[in-house]
C-alpha cells in the first residue's frame, strides 16, 4: 500500500500543475495610507474626463502636524489661493477639516435679518467654534457697522450681500481613506448662513478622489498677484505702466518676473534672501538667490521659459501659465517664508 501511494503522488502533482488550475496570486500589498499617516503627505484631485481619469493640480491638498494639531492646506480648485483648515477626527474613519469661521460675516448675516439676534451665544448656537475674545470683537464691529447702515437707502443691497442662498462663512472638507485604491475620498463643502440658519452645500470640487503625490507642488497662498509683473526683458523698465497684465509672451524664451510691491523691498543687515519658483504649481527652481543692490534694495527678479504644453486657462479666459515665487529670508540661521507672489502669463 505504501508503494501505491508513492506511485500515485507524482501523478496527482502533475495533474494539478497541468490541469488548468490557476497558481495562487500574490497578495496585494496593504495600503499604507491611514488617517494617522496623513501628516507630511500631499494629494491631487483625480478628475474624470472623456479621455479617462486625469490629475487636476488646481485642486491640491497637503496635511501637516504642528503644535496646534493636524492642519490641511487646500486650494479648492482656485487659480492661486490656498486655504488653511484645522482637522480632527469626525465620524468613524473620517477626518473633518474646517477653516476659521468668518465671525464678522456670520454676525452681519444674523443682524440684517433680525436686529439684536447676533451674540456670542447665538453664534455658538449655530455650531461655530472659537474663543470668546475673537467672537466678541467680531460681534462688536459687525453690529456697529449694521446699525450705522440700517437706515441708509443702501441697506437693501447690504442685506442682500449678507443674506442670500450662497452666503459662505466657512469651508469644510471631509476625507476618508479608500484602502482599495489607496487614495482619499474628499467631500468639499461650505457652511452657509441664510435667513438666520446654517446649511452645508458643495464647493466647486464636490466629491472626488484625491491621489497621493510625491511631486513638489506649491501650497502657499497668493492673495496679491497684482504686485508681481512679467516682462520680456531682464531689466525692470523705468516706466512701470508698461507692465500691463496678460501681455502675450513668446514660448521658449525667458519671461522675467519682478516684484513691484513695497513689502520686504530692502535687505536687513545680516540676512540673505531667495525664492522658490513654481510653474503651473510644480517646482522649477529652488533657492534662487536675490542679491541686494548697493543701497540695500532687493530686486526680487526670477525668470522662466514656458513651453506649448504648459498652456492652461487663465483669468479672462486667456491661455498661458501661472507662475508662483515663494519669497524667503534667512537671518541668524533661521529661514522663514515671507509670502508667495504670483502672475498669470499669457502666451
Amino acid at each position: 500500500m505504501r508503494r501505491l501511494i508513492h506511485a500515485v503522488a507524482p501523478v496527482l502533482f502533475a495533474l494539478s500543475a497541468c490541469g488548468g488550475g490557476e497558481p495562487p496570486k500574490p497578495a496585494e500589498p496593504a495600503c499604507p495610507l491611514t488617517l494617522d499617516t496623513l501628516p507630511g503627505t500631499s494629494f491631487v484631485m483625480v478628475e474624470a474626463t472623456p479621455a479617462g481619469d486625469t490629475l487636476n493640480a488646481r485642486a491640491r491638498l497637503r496635511f501637516d502636524k504642528g503644535e496646534d494639531g493636524l492642519t490641511a492646506r487646500y486650494t479648492v480648485k482656485s487659480l492661486v489661493n490656498t486655504y488653511e483648515y484645522a482637522c480632527k477626527e469626525g465620524r468613524p474613519g473620517e477626518l473633518k477639516c474646517a477653516t476659521e469661521p468668518q465671525f464678522g460675516r456670520i454676525c452681519r448675516s444674523l443682524e440684517v435679518v433680525k436686529e439684536g439676534s447676533c451674540s456670542v451665544t447665538s453664534i455658538r448656537g449655530l455650531g461655530f467654534d472659537g474663543d470668546d475674545a475673537t467672537i466678541e470683537a467680531a460681534v462688536k464691529e459687525a453690529k456697529e457697522e449694521v446699525e450705522k447702515i440700517r437706515k441708509d437707502p443702501a441697506f437693501a443691497q447690504y442685506k442682500l450681500m449678507y443674506n442670500n442662498a450662497a452666503n459662505t462663512v466657512q469651508g469644510v472638507l471631509y476625507a476618508k481613506i479608500d484602502a482599495k485604491k489607496c487614495r482619499l475620498k474628499v467631500d468639499d463643502m461650505s457652511i452657509l448662513v441664510f435667513e438666520g440658519k446654517t446649511r452645508e452645500d458643495f464647493n466647486p470640487v464636490g466629491t472626488n478622489p484625491f491621489a497621493q503625490t510625491d511631486k513638489d507642488y506649491v501650497f502657499e497662498d497668493c492673495p496679491r498677484e497684482a504686485v508681481y509683473a512679467d516682462h520680456d526683458a531682464a531689466e525692470l523698465p523705468a516706466d512701470l505702466s508698461v507692465l500691463q497684465p496678460l501681455q502675450p509672451r513668446e514660448v521658449g524664451k525667458d519671461v522675467h518676473y519682478f516684484y513691484v510691491g513695497t513689502e520686504v523691498a530692502k535687505a536687513e543687515e545680516g540676512c540673505t534672501y531667495n525664492a522658490d519658483v513654481y510653474a503651473n504649481y510644480l517646482s522649477v527652481a529652488k533657492d534662487v538667490a536675490i542679491t541686494p543692490a548697493a543701497d540695500g534694495a532687493l530686486r526680487w527678479h526670477v525668470s522662466h521659459a514656458w513651453a506649448d504644453k504648459d498652456r492652461t486657462t487663465l483669468a479672462q479666459g486667456k491661455q498661458g501659465g501661472i507662475l508662483h515665487a515663494v519669497r524667503k529670508k534667512t537671518c541668524g540661521g533661521t529661514t522663514e517664508v515671507i509670502d508667495a507672489v504670483c502672475n498669470y502669463t499669457a502666451f
